[in-house]
């Protein structure tokens, strides 16, 4: 059986550099997170912290939006963020953010982790393993269901990169299996920066989704040493 379980990242790796994946996932080489890896990292526990707030309270007064920062403080420091301006920037995002953070009816769900963590074993109908966390999961109304996926990057996709964007499609895969009992999922990319932008998936698309990620997943079952070569790209140029 493998052990293999296809998130995002893996997927975009795999496709990327062979040479990065096999030091990656195979020699399991330790890797330096960048400053941008670390203030996401601090701002999304800020932001789960919120949540779980939020759910409780329904409201943040001032001793829980000061909660939520010193939590920011802790996981910043924690993360070894040492340049002050990006420091303070991870700061303005968390407070631009619990100053509207409602977006639906009820949360469902924080963190959602599934395939790590004791999170829930998520296969797709041809039993491709799944792994990831998803931000947030939302009761829009009683038919639809808004899945939030938060982002401190600094430009925003375009509409079609949003299409075909695999972290959010794999989400949209998860919430259907997930919470069946609603009939619609919205996606969405929380750009912290900015705004929050909006798509989804037909159920043609899903279908055609968990039909590529078969074809990668027999892809990485097949990969071997042999074929480990570094590939060109825009981040190895």
């Amino acid at each position: 059986m493998s052990d293999i379980k296809l998130s995002a990242t893996r997927i975009e790796m795999f496709l990327e550099c062979k040479y990065k994946y096999h030091c990656c996932y195979i020699d399991r080489l330790p890797k330096v997170p960048s400053p941008a890896f670390r203030l996401g990292t601090a701002v999304h526990d800020a932001l789960e912290l919120a949540g779980k707030i939020w759910m409780e309270k329904g409201m943040f007064d001032q001793p829980a939006k000061k909660r939520i920062l010193k939590q920011y403080h802790k996981i910043a420091i924690q993360e070894g963020i040492e340049d002050m301006g990006i420091y303070k920037e991870g700061e303005d995002l968390v407070k631009s953010r619990i100053n509207k953070f409602d977006l639906g009816k009820k949360i469902l769900g924080l963190e959602v982790k599934f395939g790590f963590m004791g999170g829930a074993n998520i296969t797709t109908k041809q039993d491709v393993p799944l792994m990831g966390s998803i931000d947030k999961a939302i009761e829009y109304d009683e038919d639809t269901i808004l899945i939030v996926d938060y982002k401190t990057s600094k430009t925003a996709p375009t509409s079609d990169k949003l299409k075909d964007n695999v972290q959010l499609s794999i989400y949209d895969l998860v919430a259907s299996i997930k919470w069946p009992e609603y009939k619609r999922i919205i996606l969405s990319l929380d750009m912290l920066r900015s705004d929050v932008l909006y798509t989804y998936r037909t159920v043609a698309e899903r279908a055609k989704f968990e039909e590529y990620l078969k074809d990668i997943y027999d892809a990485m079952l097949r990969f071997t040493r042999k074929e480990t070569k570094a590939q060109f790209n825009v981040f190895c140029p």
